[in-house]
């Protein structure tokens, strides 16, 4: 057995980070004993449900060597379970002082606060509520009190802030589930977002959905955590939810259901997207269904792909399918950008327009996963990619642009070896516009005036200029005045930049 250290209930939950159990890794507890367990006599929660669980009903006999001294010295994950086991044994005086200079630190892991405040609060939770104050952890003592003596702490917290109240209810939820609906209609004044995710958090045990109606009748969504855990246990149930309850605040319930789907039950998915209506959840379950197929069977997917019913949604399985090729087979993933391109030629420029009642309308975003895929291409073989997307609408320019973010000189010396004409032309001006970026203002400069188009050449020599006068007024002046640039745009630069 591994060795670890099981704290009290109320670190097992925790407070920071999704309130989930803190867990050392493997040998950074190689001096901590085997297992401490905490008496009921010094505090296990009654009622807490699974987190009680783990208080064992014997007094430890277990002793820390360390010091005061020795536990100052130690970083927070080799800190904790030192800590853990110190705790058992020091008095009041002793949490006190280590906190004193504990809370001194410039970063605090609230983990290590929990810790120790759910054992100073077992002892004397008023010094541990007043040597919080300041230090930005005043709600834990509250919360931690609560967890050790439930009555005493909501009686005492109704003198605080609703703050404090907060604290006091989320621990009533997570630790005294079978009290909470009753504490918080006799004090709804405690109902702050804490205290109801609290209680949302004790619910979930053993009802997720009421827990999620509970979250949603108080106007909150945000605790994702639990629809994470629902989809994972029960999709069926919890996408019964989501159906039901289409009003979620940003789709973030749906996008946490969609990716904790994909990765732990997907087999579900297509099940799931068969049977809902035609929308924007039915293309989410649909694309993540073709996802886990590429995984699984990538010929089925490519066949798939092949007979897909409209030319966008065969390009983002394309698409897809390729990402997932390029790295053990660059060739294959070559083969199919071809077959995207044939299946959707305008990949890179279609667009998709939504009209709605009253003559409004909005346009969408580029293809799913085109660039993406295109960009893995180019990071293996770019004159080979920029070959295949020649001829397509926007392709050049599409993997132009990925290629000089990855490689300025290898585009810059492929450009040179390129006949001369529009494309090329529109190629320096990219290549120009990229050093600007880069604050090299001579070569801008150089690439603009090679370009042979007149007007464009200008236009990129203009472009150049406005940043390079700012940045190096003297040396863009300096270059201007020897400049050999046609008479007119010659004149009109001299006039916008030389001229006071």
């Amino acid at each position: 057995m591994k060795a670890r250290v099981v704290i009290p209930a109320a670190v097992v939950l925790g407070f920071a980070g999704g309130y989930l159990a803190k867990r050392p890794p493997a040998g950074s507890v190689a001096d901590t004993p085997a297992e401490v367990v905490f008496s009921r006599t010094r505090g296990a929660v009654p009622g807490a449900g699974e987190e009680s669980a783990m208080a064992g009903t014997a007094r430890s006999t277990l002793k820390s060597a360390d010091s005061l001294a020795d536990l100052e010295r130690l970083e927070d994950f080799e800190l904790y379970p030192r800590l853990a086991l110190w705790l058992l044994d020091a008095g009041e005086g002793e949490m006190a002082e280590f906190w004193a200079g504990y809370r001194e630190r410039p970063e605090r892991d609230t983990w290590v606060v929990d810790l120790i405040f759910s054992q100073w609060t077992r002892l004397d939770p008023r010094g541990a509520i007043e040597a919080a104050k300041g230090s930005g952890h005043e709600g834990i003592p509250w919360w931690a009190w609560t967890i050790n003596d439930p009555d005493a702490a909501i009686a005492a917290v109704k003198d605080e802030s609703s703050d404090m109240a907060g604290f006091v209810m989320r621990a009533v939820g997570q630790f005294h589930p079978d009290r909470a609906l009753a504490v918080l209609e006799e004090n709804p004044e405690f109902g702050q977002w804490n205290g109801i995710e609290g209680v949302a958090n004790g619910m979930a045990r053993s009802d997720p959905e009421a827990a999620l109606d509970f979250l949603r009748d108080h106007g909150q969504y945000y605790d994702m955590r639990l629809m994470k855990d629902w989809a994972r246990d029960d999709p069926h149930a919890a996408f019964e939810w989501l159906r039901a309850n289409p009003n979620r605040q940003y789709n973030r319930q749906e996008e946490v259901f969609l990716e904790t789907l994909e990765r732990e039950n997907p087999e579900v998915l297509g099940e799931l997207a068969a049977a809902t209506p035609p929308g924007a959840l039915r293309r989410k379950l649909e694309a993540a269904a073709f996802r886990n197929l590429v995984k699984e069977n990538p010929d089925e997917a490519r066949a798939l792909a092949r007979n897909s019913e409209s030319p966008r949604l065969a390009a983002e399985r394309f698409a897809e399918l390729g990402r997932a090729t390029v790295a053990d087979d660059p060739g294959e993933a070559m083969a199919i950008l071809g077959e995207l391109f044939e299946s959707c030629p305008d990949a890179f420029t279609r667009s998709r327009f939504t009209s709605y009642p009253g003559g409004s309308s909005s346009g969408s975003s580029p293809i799913n996963g085109v660039s993406e895929f295109v960009g893995q291409l180019v990071a293996v073989d770019p004159q080979g990619t920029m070959d295949a997307a020649s001829g397509q609408a926007g392709g050049e320019n599409t993997v132009a642009r990925i290629w000089l973010d990855r490689d300025l000189d290898g585009y810059a010396t492929w450009l040179r070896g390129q006949e001369a004409g529009p494309s090329r032309d529109q190629g320096m001006a990219m290549v120009s516009t990229k050093l600007v970026d880069e604050k090299e203002f001579e070569s801008a400069i150089q690439w603009a005036t090679a370009i042979e188009g007149e007007s464009e050449s200008f236009d990129t020599v203009n472009n150049v200029m406005n940043f390079w006068i700012q940045t190096e007024p003297e040396a863009a002046r300096a270059w201007l005045k020897t400049a050999d640039l046609p008479e007119r745009y010659q004149e009109m630069l001299n006039r916008q930049f030389l001229q006071p």
